[in-house]
This record gives structure tokens, C-alpha cells and sequence, in this order.
């Protein structure tokens, strides 16, 4: 059986991998919001690092990716359309889960407040919830 270290290592492995492939097609999103493919790209990887980040008790990761996949999947529903403070607060979420992450892996533990960055998340959706 593993030990907490060695799993620990492979969530940052995977998380980084993770990382890379948001922040690409981010950029993607950001340059064309009508493409359900990277909308499913980024969707998909956000709904993976959440449950990885669940299953080793990483609160403040699955939180904070919990609270995207949510944004995501109004902005795939077409509830959220793409705006420049949208695209901003999402490039924000994502360098916070940079930093989240080194964290743990500098100090086996979140400590950053990202309690503003969940609420602003929440109320992005709350908005597009608003318009059914």
C-alpha cells in the first residue's frame, strides 16, 4: 500500500499536468466561447482535479474547483456568456489553484483565503441562475 507521500506526489503530478492543459485552453475559450469542444476540455479536467483533490482532502482545491465546474457548466448551458470580467475572474480562480496547490507541496497544506474568489464564483452563478 502507497503512503500518503506517494500519492501526494502523484496529485502533483497529475495537477500540474492538469494545470497546463486549463490554462491552454483558457486561452482558447478566451479567444473563441463558442467552442463546445474546449468548453468540454476545460470541464472535464476542472471535474478531475476536483475529485482528486476531494480524495486526498484538499478542501480549498475542491472547493475552489467545485465552484468553476459550476461556472462552466452555466457557461456550457449557454447561461453565462463570455465577457472580459468573466474570462478575468476564471484566469483568477486558475492562478489560485496554482497557488493552492504549491502550497501543498511546499507545505503539505492549503493555507491561502480564497473565500472572496468562492463567493464571486457563486454569484456568477447565482446571476445566470436568475435569468431561467
Amino acid at each position: 500500500m502507497k503512503n500518503f507521500s506517494e500519492y501526494k506526489r502523484l496529485f502533483l503530478q497529475e495537477a500540474e499536468e492538469i494545470l497546463q492543459e486549463l490554462n491552454k485552453n483558457l486561452l482558447l475559450f478566451e479567444k473563441d466561447s463558442k467552442n463546445e469542444a474546449v468548453l468540454s476540455t476545460i470541464f472535464r479536467h476542472i471535474h478531475t482535479l476536483k475529485g482528486m483533490a476531494g480524495s486526498m482532502n484538499f478542501q480549498s482545491i475542491a472547493n475552489l474547483s467545485h465552484k468553476m465546474e459550476d461556472v462552466f457548466d452555466q457557461l456550457k448551458k449557454g447561461k453565462i456568456s463570455q465577457r472580459d470580467e468573466v474570462v478575468d475572474l476564471l484566469f483568477t480562480s486558475l492562478d489560485h489553484l496554482e497557488l493552492l496547490i504549491r502550497e501543498v507541496e511546499e507545505k503539505n497544506e492549503e493555507l491561502s483565503d480564497i473565500t472572496s474568489l468562492l463567493s464571486a464564483l457563486d454569484n456568477l452563478v447565482l446571476k445566470s441562475e436568475k435569468i431561467e
